[in-house]
């Protein structure tokens, strides 16, 4: 099941908060094995709000908003059109609606000073606080360039992510450009050979992507090549 909303709404409507409580008292949840909620930030508020309608339910959030309410975030200013919207009716604050979830997992980038409160909120009901250092505030992509968005969607799902699991599956960022590159840029002062590490990781990814071109590129031309070919009957 995918929720989405077409405008920046913070799935703050009463006809969502119906559909969730349909859902729950239809008993819709208890006829799955596995539950997920599952989201990136506003989906990531969304997630663990109406989690609350399976318990029992795993909750995996990228850089979620635990509230949009000035009375408990006043430090919170990226969404001032959200302010139209009311985050202290029903399913309301995120720490609060995920206390009844199986398995609890917040990723974030703790140098994201925002993000890294959010997650704080969710301190005390989260099973894992788990950090993506000099990933940025928008890493989903990153994870699905590294293929490991799926990886880590069926660890939380089945309740078996750990940190050291987490730890493992983190090491394919050594392999990856746009974090090899924010990691260069936010560590000018680093030492020149750990700056020289960085770069010829860089540069080997170059080399081995342009090779990978050439060969496409050289198979593409090869097929183009070839003499058209017609089936003959006897």
């Amino acid at each position: 099941m995918c929720l989405m909303a077409r405008q920046e709404s913070w799935y703050r409507r009463p006809e969502i908060y119906a559909y969730f409580d349909r859902l729950a008292d239809q008993g819709f949840f208890d006829g799955f094995e596995q539950v997920l909620f599952y989201g990136a930030g506003a989906a990531a508020y969304a997630a663990a709000v109406f989690s609350v309608s399976a318990p029992g339910a795993s909750v995996l959030l990228l850089y979620p908003q635990a509230t949009l309410n000035p009375r408990v975030v006043p430090w919170e200013t990226r969404f001032p059109a959200a302010t139209r919207y009311s985050f202290t009716d029903r399913y309301g604050y995120a720490p609060d609606m995920v206390e009844a979830a199986g398995a609890v997992y917040v990723l974030f980038d703790p140098h994201e000073p925002l993000d890294e409160k959010h997650a704080q909120l969710f301190d005390k009901s989260a099973d894992l606080l788990l950090h993506m250092p000099y990933f940025g505030s928008h890493f989903e992509i990153d994870l699905q360039d590294m293929f490991l968005r799926d990886r880590l969607i069926t660890k939380a799902a089945s309740q078996t992510l750990t940190a050291d699991i987490f730890t493992q599956l983190m090491r394919k960022r050594r392999q990856h450009r746009p974090y090899l590159q924010r990691l260069l840029k936010a560590q000018p002062s680093a030492r020149q050979t750990h700056i020289k590490s960085l770069r010829s990781r860089i540069n080997a990814l170059d080399a081995a992507q342009l090779v990978r071109k050439r060969r496409v590129s050289n198979q593409a031309k090869h097929a183009a090549n070839l003499p058209n070919l017609r089936l003959v009957s006897s």
